[in-house]
């Protein structure tokens, strides 16, 4: 559980810098928070696939135990987050991951059951 916690933090620190990179690359994009609501469908899209991508690609870089399928249970999981949770909620999850050591012990205990259904699947 402490290694998924860390796998998690990392995970989403990850989205959170990769999502930057691009916004700057690109253009300058408006957060997505409770304080803005300019953010476009396309920057919201961009950064739940961001997201999507950066939890999958920590998960294969840092293998689970029990699954049969590595790349299908990473697949599975990250598409669980975006599955379960909102937008909005996927910021707030991001935001609050690495401001304590226990927050990514807690998202992976609130993503358990996502968890049993994909190694349970792959």
């Amino acid at each position: 559980m402490k290694r998924l916690g860390l796998l998690l933090s990392v995970l989403l620190l990850s989205a959170t810098a990769t999502a930057r990179a691009q916004q700057t690359e690109e253009q300058p994009a408006a957060p997505v928070n409770r304080r803005s609501a300019a953010a476009t469908p396309q920057q919201i899209a961009r950064f739940v696939a961001t997201f999507q991508a950066g939890v999958r690609n920590g998960c294969i870089g840092n293998p689970p135990q029990g699954a049969r399928n590595q790349r299908g249970y990473c697949t599975c999981y990250a598409a669980a987050f975006v599955n379960r949770y909102t937008p909005q909620e996927l910021v707030e999850i991001n935001r609050v991951a690495g401001l304590s050591n226990q927050n990514p012990a807690i998202i992976a205990l609130m993503m358990s059951p996502e968890m049993r259904e994909c190694r349970r699947t792959n």
